[in-house]
């Protein structure tokens, strides 16, 4: 049975792909993944007699409220082995195959790959039925049934587990209770923003939910030693009509002795914020070690109303970076939320390394109504400088290659937490379609230096902004000089602009001043040819200058340490040459050529917009499905006959319509058939679609297919056929392809690596006048396109 399938496959992938090395690995894959199917179907051959393989299992439940199949998963103790793509137990297969191995290699794809037999046990599955049962009652399912039901068959067992939730419980009346007469009109207003009304499920996550809520809420009103203990929850069920009476009591402090024993009740007490005190450059090995003779070191110094900056030796910092984080107020009730928020800030600093606050209670006064707290806040900063080499590989529009960087940090160059970096690269690049006739055909070096500043510089320099948005002044210049087959190009570019976050979700950026300039020097006759073409790609390629003006936002709401859904939005604006062509018409400045030039070159004059919208699913079994939709748009006018070619839009390469390399769709339905020319399709307008289903495979490898579709057009007719846009035809110009890929996930690096098939291509049209691939004629190499990236594609 093999020896006929690999025969099969030698003879489609051989004798019709013209791609010999990608039909050897495919037909390796191939031949090794059908070894693992084989083993993994005769698992059982290592069990013993009394040993029974758990095959599948399956939840059967009737739909209820807040309760679904995903939820009582992962209350299942004991799950059978894994399989790929829900086909086969891959990892059961190099298990049983390199189990009984001696050698190193054997052993690690045991541990590290392979996955041992999961034994059936009636015991886990037992102790399954009692924890779904305990979830169920505790959402309200008091009713609720659960059994199993083993299914054998040859030494191998399905469980079906039959779940009746039977009618739930439901909060018929809340009240709130206290024997504080304070806390008493205070319970009054948490119960008008109670998270739980009558009608709703007797859930106990809710319940909980809402005494964390009481908790943080007088947290923030003063009762610093509040905490969930002093909330109780009692339901009266009685009426024996699935209706509960829930009573939400808040009681008195608890004083204890020494050895925790009760000692008396007293109301709560209110605490406010006496002073502050900040030790910088704290070390708590040394802290540890000295004691109090270490804290007796430090130096003191004033910096607002009952706030105080301890330091040894020298102060190295402005003060104004610790107070544009600092939220705590003094002689004011303590706030949970400004605890929680300062902590956050002080964190995101990047010149700090460990951030710890600390609330001390002051001697009781009888007297006083309040009782006071000191704070201390502790700061360990990160070294000041560094200096680091790296090796790298680059992904450049899909090329790749490597790429050495020698970098220069300082994280506080002006004493503000203005972080300074420089850096130099050398990189070697490749064609991203792996089929150049040399290894490496562009050499690039550069140099680039940025300076971030936490705050703006103007207009606005007042700490209460600063603390609201968290705004940067961001700087950077540098010269890239890339040298290619095809031409030599040096570039300039200049940018200065702001960044902030009115959210933990949305941040903003513009760019006030953003300006490069390019040039083009020893170009090779095939890319003068390729100019020569048309005005298209004349004034694609031209030298020119970009005065831009550019506005970016972007949300997500992704919380890494949950699964569900979350969405990612980004839009951005850019306009170019607008001010200074209308200082130059003020003037009367004179054209060259029918254009404004500055320092003997264009300016670029467009607008341009973008728009990303990313989906994302996040299942528990850590598979993501994610839906992109990509929109662009730019229009050149005024100064420009077409927009810069760094400007353009291109479809094709790692991280964007995969079946097709890097800058080889489009635009339209546009086919150039002259071989050995300079191919490089760029666009004004892209549409592109993506979907992607990520899942685990093996050890630090995942898997994932994918679909694109998209395509590139220019906005107007620019005399190659097929190309501009239309309103009654772009979609017939909509390329598809499909594919797999392999996520190689190291933490600190994801290489990535997608083999895409076509499906459509605009350009082909057989005699049947069909766009469609498959099932049209034969598959050839060019069929294929295989990416090797870094990180993912969206």
């Amino acid at each position: 049975m093999l020896s006929v399938l690999k025969k099969d496959c030698k003879s489609q992938f051989s004798t019709k792909f013209n791609f010999p090395l990608l039909n050897k690995i495919f037909i390796i894959s191939l031949s090794v993944i059908f070894c693992f199917h084989l083993s993994s179907c005769k698992a059982t051959r290592l069990l013993q007699e009394d040993e029974i393989l758990v095959s599948r299992y399956k939840i059967n439940a009737n739909n209820s409220q807040g309760i679904s199949n995903e939820n009582l998963e992962s209350y299942v103790i004991q799950k059978p082995n894994r399989r790929f793509i829900n086909l086969f137990r891959f990892r059961l297969g190099v298990y049983n195959i390199f189990n009984n191995g001696k050698t190193k290699f054997a052993k690690w794809m045991t541990e590290n790959i392979g996955e041992a037999p999961v034994i059936y046990d009636e015991y886990y599955s037992t102790k399954s039925v009692e924890n779904m049962e305990q979830y169920l009652n505790n959402k309200g399912y008091y009713n609720a049934t659960v059994r199993f039901e083993p299914k054998l068959k040859k030494q191998q067992v399905s469980l079906k587990y039959y779940i009746e939730t039977g009618k739930p419980y439901r909060i018929r009346s809340v009240y709130y209770q206290t024997n504080d007469s304070i806390l008493q009109i205070i319970s009054n207003g948490l119960k008008r923003t109670s998270i739980i009304k009558p009608g709703q499920l007797f859930d106990l996550d809710i319940i909980k939910a809402e005494r964390n809520r009481i908790t943080k809420a007088m947290r923030n009103i003063g009762y610093f030693k509040f905490s969930n203990d002093y909330v109780n929850f009692k339901a009266d069920t009685a009426n024996n009509m699935l209706k509960a009476d829930l009573t939400i009591t808040i009681n008195d402090f608890i004083i204890r002795n020494e050895k925790g024993a009760i000692i008396e009740t007293e109301p709560h007490r209110k605490y406010y914020v006496d002073s502050t005190f900040i030790y910088y450059n704290f070390d708590p090995q040394k802290a540890l070690k000295f004691k109090e003779q270490y804290y007796q070191s430090f130096d003191t110094l004033k910096i607002g109303e009952k706030i105080y900056i301890l330091f040894n030796e020298k102060l190295n910092i402005n003060p104004k970076v610790i107070l544009r984080s600092y939220y705590i107020r003094n002689n004011a009730f303590y706030r949970i939320d400004n605890e929680i928020k300062t902590k956050q800030q002080l964190s995101l600093n990047k010149l700090f390394k460990i951030v710890t606050i600390n609330f001390k209670e002051q001697e009781k006064v009888d007297s006083l109504p309040h009782n006071k707290l000191n704070c201390t806040i502790q700061i360990t900063p990160f070294t000041q400088q560094s200096f680091t080499v790296e090796i790298e590989g680059s992904n450049n529009e899909g090329d790749w290659g490597s790429e050495i960087n020698f970098r220069y940090k300082n994280k506080n160059i002006f004493k503000g937490a203005d972080i300074l970096s420089f850096k130099l690269k050398a990189g070697f690049q490749t064609d991203g379609r792996l089929n150049s006739d040399t290894i490496f055909y562009s050499q690039e070096y550069g140099a680039e230096m940025q300076i971030e500043i936490p705050k703006f510089l103007f207009p606005f320099q007042s700490i209460n902004f600063d603390k609201k948005f968290r705004p940067k002044t961001l700087i950077n210049t540098g010269y890239n000089y890339e040298k290619s087959r095809d031409y030599t190009k040096p570039a300039l570019f200049v940018n200065y602009g702001y960044f902030w976050m009115p959210s933990a979700y949305t941040y903003h950026r513009i760019n006030l001043l953003d300006i490069t300039g390019i040039r083009y020097y020893k170009p090779s006759q095939r890319f003068n040819d390729f100019k020569a073409i048309n005005d298209y790609y004349k004034y694609s390629f031209e030298d020119y200058y970009v005065y831009a003006l550019n506005y970016t936002y972007n949300y997500s709401n992704q919380n890494k340490k949950k699964y569900g859904d979350f969405q990612f939005l980004k839009l951005f604006l850019e306009s170019s040459g607008n001010s200074i062509n209308l200082f130059y018409d003020i003037i009367n400045k004179e054209k060259v050529d029918g254009v404004y030039q500055t320092f003997n070159v264009p300016f670029s004059q467009y607008v341009k917009f973008d728009f990303d919208l990313r989906l994302y699913n996040k299942r528990p079994n850590n598979t993501t499905t994610i839906y992109r939709l990509f929109m662009g748009i730019g229009y050149p006018y005024g100064n420009s006959e077409a927009l810069p070619s760094i400007k353009k839009y291109f479809a094709g390469g790692a991280n964007s319509m995969r079946a097709w390399s890097t800058k080889q769709l489009g635009p339209g339905s546009f086919f150039d058939s002259e071989e050995g020319a300079f191919h490089y399709y760029l666009g004004d307008i892209k549409l592109e679609a993506n979907f992607e289903y990520r899942f685990p495979f093996i050890w630090l490898i995942d898997g994932a297919f994918f679909f694109d579709i998209g395509n590139i057009w220019t906005l107007k007719d620019v005399g190659l056929t097929g190309s501009n846009f239309k309103f009654n035809k772009f979609y017939k110009d909509l390329a598809m392809g499909v594919g797999a890929g392999l996520r190689f996930d190291f933490s600190f690096l994801v290489l990535r690596t997608d083999l895409g098939l076509k499906l459509k291509d605009p350009t082909y049209i057989n005699d049947n006048g069909t766009h469609w691939i498959i099932g049209s004629r034969s598959l050839k190499g060019a069929d294929f396109n295989l990416n090797i990236g870094i990180g993912y594609p969206f």
